[in-house]
């Protein structure tokens, strides 16, 4: 594994400036305690494409949160090969896979150049045990990422290859799209090979869905850019019985 980059320590006023500042688990608190939040922040960590920030059997010790860029998780399943467990963007904590046993669990890997604020989890725990507004934004956002476990566990086992596809799409536009109204763009960093793994289809099934949804008008694509021009179209995929 390849040594990742890491800026010294900055000021509180740089998370301020952060473009995933409102996305944050330090974003809701008061100023005093936002300061003791920034000041436990070990350093800030660039990664490449495709460079691991921590491997299966690693020591938990840091708990991570996105500033930009995207990241995919990983485990190894009974027959060795990875599977993708999710999509990961600004503002989405990782590392939480370690909490339970000490180790981690998941492989984590940069999709694209990305960064992340790497935070000593002992320091962590500290301002949680004295700030319950921090502990239970925390606790939201452990939450948030085990309902969509669970959405996806539905999605493997109850929706055809098409919804399953509608679904992603629609799903990434709420989260990362930019624009206005329904007409939402947002970037694929992933690969069409990773989108398969994750959805549990073949790349042919995702190559071929993506191609009908463009000529049917329901997104289109330039480059690696993609817009939602029918969001209706895509809601009615999913609902189809």
């Amino acid at each position: 594994m390849r040594n990742v980059k890491a800026s010294s320590k900055q000021p509180f006023d740089s998370c301020k400036l952060c473009s995933a500042y409102k996305l944050c688990l330090g974003y809701t608190l008061c100023a005093d305690v936002q300061k003791e939040f920034s000041s436990i922040i070990a350093r800030r960590v660039n990664l490449k494409q495709n460079q691991k920030l921590y491997m299966p059997g690693m020591r938990f010790q840091f708990v991570y949160i996105i500033q930009s860029g995207s990241i995919k998780t990983q485990v190894l399943s009974c027959d060795g090969s990875e599977q993708i467990t999710g999509f990961h963007f600004a503002g989405e904590l990782l590392g939480i896979d370690g909490l339970a046993n000490g180790a981690h669990v998941h492989s984590v890997e940069a999709l694209e150049p990305s960064r992340v604020c790497k935070i000593p989890f002992k320091s962590l725990k500290n301002v949680l045990t004295k700030h319950e507004p921090t502990c239970n934004r925390f606790l939201s956002m452990i939450s948030q990422q085990l309902i969509d476990d669970q959405s996806m566990l539905l999605t493997l086992n109850q929706l055809t290859a098409e919804q399953r596809i509608a679904k992603f799409l629609l799903k990434l536009s709420n989260k990362l799209g930019s624009g206005n109204g329904l007409s939402k763009e947002f970037r694929f960093s992933m690969s069409r090979y990773d989108i398969a793994n994750y959805l549990g289809l073949a790349v042919e099934t995702v190559s071929r869905t993506i191609s009908r949804f463009r000529r049917e008008g329901s997104i289109a694509i330039r480059q690696r850019r993609v817009r939602i021009v029918d969001r209706n179209k895509l809601a009615a995929c999913i609902n189809a019985s």
